[in-house]
């Protein structure tokens, strides 16, 4: 199978950015915590703005 990497940059062209992007990279994540490469823990707090509107 092969895989594409999304860069910066060609994220900047086909993706629509109606939110602002935190600059960070999140290496995994558990249940509602995100890690980031340097093991920073965050609290995913927006993670129901794109399932509510379901």
């Amino acid at each position: 199978m092969k895989q594409t990497a999304v860069t910066p940059e060609t994220e900047q062209q086909l993706f629509f950015h109606n939110y602002a992007r935190l600059p960070i990279a999140v290496s995994h994540g558990e249940g509602v915590w995100l890690y980031s490469n340097d093991g920073t823990r965050y609290l995913d707090m927006i993670s129901g703005i794109g399932v509510n509107a379901l």
